[in-house]
């Protein structure tokens, strides 16, 4: 299960009063999702910004198994998108969702946006179970000699991820290859090094061990190779859990 992300975030309101403010902070082609939280259309949209005047955001028409969704005239939404230098969000309704020549979908431009400033990898708190191996730089994926055995996550960002005391003892400098689920999405062939090792204590300063006395571990890993779909899946992951800690507040 999810839990907090780590405190690296600050709010920061920025007022929309023409275009040129508008496109300071948001794009032409800057894909987003579109978040409806009450009524008919609630839910969680993917959309792209296709252009924008100082009055509307013409917006493609979001589409869910291969249907286009025409969220009604006045709808309330949430728009929420990430840029390099953090998360961003705010609120618009629906002015009128066209059909010909194109489906466009038209929404109010906000007076304000919301920026939620992030370090370059947020990290989110998530267990959930790993396979891992020694993966020998020299060899192929399919000729890898050493078997995987299980650990635990603790937290997970796109740039890696912390791992709660496998029984295997790993060294700093060493490469894994990693095999998980996160979020329905099945993420293979990761490698990761070994950046951090630190013996496990309990509040008292005594070292936490296994039934035998050897001592628990846990290990910071950074992703070393990592496709980009499967860093954009993470990305989005965490995308999710900011904005579920947000509507908490």
């Amino acid at each position: 299960m999810a839990g907090e992300q780590q405190a690296n975030t600050s709010t920061t309101y920025f007022e929309v009063t023409n275009l040129s403010s508008l496109e300071k902070y948001l794009s032409r082609g800057q894909v987003v999702e579109i978040e409806v939280k009450l009524g008919l259309f609630a839910g969680q949209y993917k959309s792209r910004v296709s252009n924008m005047s100082d009055k509307v955001l013409n917006m493609s028409v979001p589409s869910v198994a291969s249907k286009h969704i025409h969220i009604w005239e006045k709808t309330v939404c949430h728009l929420n998108y990430m840029r390099s230098d953090g998360m961003y969000t705010f609120i618009t309704h629906v002015i009128k969702s066209e059909i010909y020549p194109k489906p466009i979908l038209n929404l109010a431009v906000p007076e304000k946006i919301e920026k939620i400033q992030r370090r370059r990898y947020v990290r989110v708190d998530v267990k959930i179970p790993v396979r891992m191996r020694l993966f020998k730089e020299d060899t192929s994926y399919e000729d890898q000699p050493e078997p995987f055995f299980d650990a635990t996550t603790v937290n997970i960002s796109a740039g890696g991820l912390r791992l709660d005391s496998p029984k295997h003892k790993m060294e700093l400098g060493e490469v894994y290859e990693f095999e998980f689920t996160l979020d329905n999405y099945k993420y293979q062939n990761v490698l990761g090094e070994i950046v951090r090792a630190a013996e496990m204590k309990n509040p008292q300063g005594a070292l936490i061990t296994y039934p035998d006395g050897s001592p628990m571990y846990n290990y910071g890993v950074n992703f070393i190779q990592i496709h980009r779909v499967q860093k954009e899946k993470i990305i989005s992951y965490v995308f999710k859990c900011e904005r579920e800690m947000i509507a908490k507040r």
